[in-house]
């Protein structure tokens, strides 16, 4: 299983003021955590540190050119985490409440653990509601799991995440290593390269949805086993590293607002959009950090469209989409071993859609720090451009996403963009946070997209962006 730090408290309840740092050098001495123990049991840390800019440090092989609308992420100190796990992808639903996805932790206390180590295990991944119009000030109820079996792969995990009209759909997809031990590689359990990335070095394919009708109260699971290494909503199989790649690693829903209450151009009705990371050369390093390509689909959000292949869209490049058949895919955008879990969320505020990217620092290692990078595009198909390059954000943060409940209805009179980021960080890193709050637990950090003073680069690059 991964090797990953799970924090547990139980205090009694506290509340203390807020102190602020004199310098983020001084953060973690002055600064005092305010820990509560809520109506749910839900442990949640509130602090502040002195604002900063995250400076731009993208690879000289970057393959997007600079954006004009944002060039700057500003932390400003204000962040809150929760619970004592990972993998927070949550959806918004009308009732003003937020469904989310998590696992390998706790949260209440209810474990959770996606990875499994002998034939015939269990994978067993978490759910909960997020109550609370404060990101600061949440509460986090009905923690529950479901036990679903990753043979012929050895990990499954969630992912994509939709609450729409009464339903909600909550995806999982398949994890291994080539040694077919789950998590942690070859290269820390014995002498061998079979783990030569260190963590998860098989990205397997989505299985695909169950769905809930009841807020989670009990599920539909159509895939709690899987036949063959193919038995998925796709059909992507992934038996080694060598004979074949995913295209739809881990595919998460893009968040359109409260139930898909904004539609992209030329959509006469709301649908489930989709995007994975993934990789179509047989060489390329692909796991659950890293890839070289995204792909994006599409169906209608109901329970019939949503488990039948044949009603799913492909993106197929140039403004296409093909029906049914996966293999007819094409980039939404490529960047050789660059790409990674990706996010997107449409902006209303800028009528932009925002994409997050986490990717390895130091290719294919996935259990060493991470960079995020974040793109903008005015369609949702692209083209992108990129607002800022964070290396070694967290310094292992992952899973970053843009909750669209908690984002400004409008820019700032300097044209700034007030929003938060969702994430969690560090399940090897245990101290050093950066931003200080990153952690095993469920980060939702402030930050500001601004315009900086620097000229944006617009020169040609030599890659694909946009196919």
């Amino acid at each position: 299983l991964k090797s990953k730090r799970i924090c547990l408290a139980s205090p009694p309840r506290i509340m203390l003021p807020p102190r602020h740092c004199a310098s983020l050098s001084e953060w973690p001495k002055c600064c005092r955590r305010i820990l509560l123990l809520s109506t749910s049991f839900a442990v949640k840390a509130l602090c502040e540190f002195p604002a900063f800019t995250w400076p731009n440090e993208p690879p000289s092989d970057i393959v997007f050119e600079r954006s004009t609308l944002f060039t700057e992420v500003q932390f400003t100190g204000r962040y809150a985490t929760y619970g004592g796990a990972d993998t927070w992808y949550p959806t918004w639903a009308a009732d003003g409440n937020l469904y989310t996805p998590w696992t390998d932790g706790h949260v209440n206390d209810v474990h959770a653990g996606s990875g499994c180590a002998t034939e015939g295990c269990i994978s067993q991944t978490g759910f909960a509601t997020v109550v609370g119009d404060d990101p600061l000030n949440l509460t986090v109820r009905n923690a529950g799991t479901f036990a679903s079996s990753p043979s012929p792969y050895h990990g499954r995990y969630p992912c994509g995440s939709l609450y729409y009209c009464g339903v909600w759909f909550y995806g999982t997809y398949a994890l291994d290593n080539e040694n077919h031990e789950p998590g942690l590689g070859a290269s820390e359990r014995r002498v061998g390269t079979a783990g030569y990335c260190e963590n998860w070095c098989i990205q397997g394919p989505f299985v695909g949805f169950r769905w809930s009708k009841d807020q989670g109260k009990t599920w539909t699971e159509p895939r709690v086993h899987m036949s063959t290494y193919g038995d998925n909503l796709f059909g992507e199989q992934v038996p080694d590293n060598h004979t074949s790649k995913v295209k739809y690693g881990a595919p998460h829903v893009v968040d359109l607002g409260r139930e898909l209450e904004h539609t992209p151009a030329g959509d006469e009705r709301p649908m489930m959009y989709v995007v994975g990371h993934g990789a179509s050369q047989p060489y390329s390093p692909t796991s659950w950090m890293q890839g070289s390509e995204v792909y994006m689909a599409r169906v209608d959000p109901t329970i019939e469209a949503v488990q039948d292949r044949s009603k799913w869209e492909f993106y197929a490049g140039g403004g296409k989409w093909a029906r049914g058949d996966v293999q007819e895919a094409r980039p939404l955008f490529a960047w050789g071993n660059r790409t990674g879990v990706t996010t997107m969320t449409y902006v209303p505020a800028v009528k932009r859609y925002i994409v997050c990217v986490s990717t390895p620092t130091c290719s294919p290692f996935t259990g060493q720090q991470f960079d995020t990078y974040l793109l903008e595009s005015e369609s949702i198909t692209g083209p992108f451009h990129y607002i800022t390059y964070m290396k070694q954000f967290g310094p292992q943060s992952y899973f970053v996403n843009i909750p669209s409940k908690f984002m400004a209805t409008s820019v700032d009179s300097d044209g700034s963009l007030r929003l938060f980021l969702s994430y969690s960080a560090n399940f090897h890193f245990h101290s050093d946070p950066n931003p200080p709050g990153s952690g095993y637990h469920w980060t939702l950090q402030e930050v500001v997209l601004k315009r900086g003073e620097e000229e944006t680069d617009t020169s040609s690059r030599n890659s694909h962006v946009y196919v």
